[in-house]
């Protein structure tokens, strides 16, 4: 209740909701206000940023902005703050070396001209130019002297002052502000290159390299499909491409990251948008762009030729990338996926295409969450200035890792000990879990897990040195704290307990099979309870009685046909 008011305060989600309707049409100047319906106005969250954006073209200090935006990192700052491009271009024109030296020598030449037309004797020559052949001129690019009369000088000028001293000390500062200005442009021009050249180096979604990795014809791609994941809907040929691009990692730290993007052969400029997450991988050549065997390539491929644009990002440590895979963590995974759809983004307007900004996203298993917190990020938090959130399809995902991790503990899913460990040594990279692998693993395993899931060993290799039943594989105190987490591990597991927890403005349809033994299907429930509660509009779809793995090639057909049904509500 406001007390000056005395009527009862709006809830955020209802202020966000009447502020998003009410600038649907200033969000989109040259849009129809019969087609308001259709548009996407702007949040709160991104009024916000441009706030903090104003502050900083007004020239308000980083630790100000830092505390304002509450914000511990400048690096994630730099998101929100972002002055215009006219601003920056006015900023360095005025800190430019040129521009000194033209305001220095302006204020030199206003000094100077003072003290000249101060001097008794030397008042008339400022008159000269009345009836005169030969005016007393200013230099080039300078006033001319003021009304052709006395100088308008600064106080203290003219008052006494020894002209001549201050024409000796004008003298001086003009000799060593000549040889200053010379030898700081001589170092300026070098840094300035390199630092804008870094800039461009590390912005988020800026493409390092590209290399192709297929070129199939219409009969190929169902070829490739075929046997594995229904083909029937395949329409076009496409082609893939092994894109590097920059993102951060789970620190916040720069880092690269590797995507497929796979277009299709249809002639068309404007192109729809997936983005694809793919499921747990503990071996990095398994993702869409190195292995072209893989479920994720097949998937892209299938996405693209029917008629889209596809971005299937290898995730963080993965692929090409740099570092280890932060499995799971959801700083890195929205950063190398929104990243992932910049870079494509850039690529394709590189070969003369362009990408909707309404992005489809699906992912499956590890990329079920993933997929409603990339959707959250692009609809919410205002991930991305181009790219708005078109529909979402989660597929098997575990929706409450907790209960997820809990169950493994309790070895009540399949592999519980190869998914724990894969989890518990990924986590304990990032918040620091444990000590020494021997206050968590048994021996001898203690002595080399952590090597096994160092991203250069395949899946078969981890599962012959390690036993599947976490109770063979960790202490039982340690798994004692999986069921029961507390301190850091509690904190960083519940925004992943809550990827679902938020209201959804597009369609959202979650695929599970009823016989997964990997990721039950409550997890599916869990998800759909919370978007329920939001207030969401969604659909639980079961594919039938298939494993984890079945149940993604089911499920594919249909998001192809609900994607299909979402673009054309848009």
């Amino acid at each position: 209740m406001c007390t000056e008011t005395g009527r009862a305060r709006l809830s955020y989600r209802r202020a966000e909701e009447i502020f998003e309707e009410n600038t649907r049409l200033l969000a989109n100047p040259l849009a129809s206000p019969q087609n308001i319906e259709e548009l996407d106005g702007w949040t709160l969250h991104r009024l916000r940023h441009s706030a903090l954006t104003h502050d900083a073209e007004g020239g308000t200090s980083t630790p100000m902005l830092l505390a304002r935006s509450r914000h511990a990192s400048v690096r994630f700052l730099e998101r929100y703050a972002r002055p215009g491009v006219d601003v920056v271009a006015r900023h360095v024109a005025e800190r430019a070396p040129a521009a000194r030296r033209r305001r220095r020598t302006s204020e030199t030449y206003q000094r100077v001209t003072c003290s000249l037309v101060s001097e008794p004797g030397l008042q008339s020559l400022s008159r000269r130019g009345q009836g005169s052949r030969h005016p007393l001129r200013a230099p080039r690019g300078f006033p001319p002297f003021a009304a052709r009369g006395v100088a308008p000088c600064p106080s203290g000028a003219a008052d006494g002052h020894d002209p001549s001293m201050t024409l000796q000390r004008t003298g001086i500062r003009i000799v060593a502000g000549a040889a200053v200005l010379g030898s700081v442009s001589a170092l300026v021009a070098p840094v300035s290159a390199a630092a804008g050249s870094h800039s461009e180096r590390t912005q988020g979604g800026a493409v390092v390299s590209v290399e192709q990795a297929a070129d199939l014809a219409v009969e190929e791609v169902a070829g490739e499909l075929r046997g594995k994941i229904d083909s029937s809907q395949v329409r076009y040929g496409v082609t893939a491409y092994r894109v590097a691009y920059r993102t951060t990692d789970s620190a916040g730290a720069p880092t690269t990251a590797s995507q497929l993007v796979v277009l299709p052969k249809n002639g068309a400029r404007h192109l729809s948008t997936v983005s694809w997450l793919h499921g747990t991988t503990v071996y990095r050549k398994d993702v869409a762009s190195e292995n072209p065997k893989s479920n994720d390539r097949l998937v892209a491929l299938l996405f693209a030729s029917t008629g889209r644009a596809v971005s299937a990002p290898d995730y963080v440590g993965l692929g090409s990338g740099e570092g280890f895979h932060p499995y799971g963590d959801p700083r890195a995974t929205v950063a190398a996926s929104v990243d992932g759809l910049r870079a494509a983004r850039a690529f394709a307007h590189r070969n003369g295409r362009e990408l909707k900004r309404k992005v489809q996203v699906s992912g499956f298993s590890q990329g079920g969450p993933a997929t409603m917190l990339v959707g959250r990020a692009l609809q919410q938090e205002g991930a991305d200035r181009y790219f708005r959130l078109g529909a979402l399809a989660p597929v098997s995902g575990p929706y409450n890792l907790s209960a997820f991790e809990a169950a493994a503990a309790d070895d009540k899913i399949a592999k519980s000990g190869i998914y724990l460990a894969y989890f518990v040594t990924a986590w304990n990279k990032m918040y620091g879990l444990y000590t020494s692998p021997g206050d968590v693993f048994r021996s001898p395993y203690d002595s080399k897990v952590e090597g096994l899931f160092d991203g250069h060993h395949t899946a078969g290799q981890i599962v012959s040195e390690l036993p599947s039943a976490s109770k063979d594989l960790f202490t039982e105190d340690f798994l004692n704290k999986i069921r029961k987490p507390d301190g850091v591990l509690k904190d960083k597991l519940r925004p992943m307990d809550n990827t679902c927890d938020w209201r959804p403005n597009v369609r959202v349809e979650i695929f599970h099979g009823r016989g997964d033994k990997d990721v039950d299907f409550s997890h599916a429930a869990y998800c759909a309870d919370q978007l329920t509660r939001n207030g969401a509009a969604r659909r639980l779809t079961d594919v039938g009685d298939y494993d984890h793995n079945g149940s993604v090639r089911q499920a594919l057909p249909r998001i192809v046909r609900f994607f299909d049904e979402s673009a054309k509500t848009d």
